[in-house]
């Protein structure tokens, strides 16, 4: 029974990967142009907001298939997963707050 469950886990939390990454770069295309008005930044700088995400994604992406094969998929999986909603949080609080800079910088961390 406890492997079954295991399994399963597994299973959601590679499905979700994907469909998450997908997600995360689609979400803010659209509203960039809204978020230069609000923010005063240049379309550079609204590009950095996906660049943010997808510059380290190439980086870490080996890295973190390293790590899943050496220590299991479910071990590296579910913090990145915790990692990437709680940096998605901390986004939309900088977001709240206008700050261009953290903003960046918990995009870098929704690496996962």
């Amino acid at each position: 029974m406890q492997q079954t469950t295991k399994q399963k886990m597994l299973f959601v939390l590679l499905l979700l990967v994907p469909f998450i990454w997908a997600l995360s770069n689609s979400m803010i295309i659209p509203i960039l142009p809204q978020a230069q008005r609000q923010l005063n930044i240049s379309r550079f700088q609204s590009g950095l907001l996906i660049t943010a995400l997808s510059s380290p994604t190439a980086i870490f992406l080996p890295l973190t298939g390293f790590l899943s094969d050496r220590y299991g998929r479910v071990t590296i999986m579910f913090p990145a997963i915790l990692l990437y909603g709680l940096s998605g949080l901390a986004t939309g609080i900088a977001a709240a707050f206008k700050s261009y800079p953290l903003m960046i910088i918990c995009r870098f961390f929704q690496v996962s």
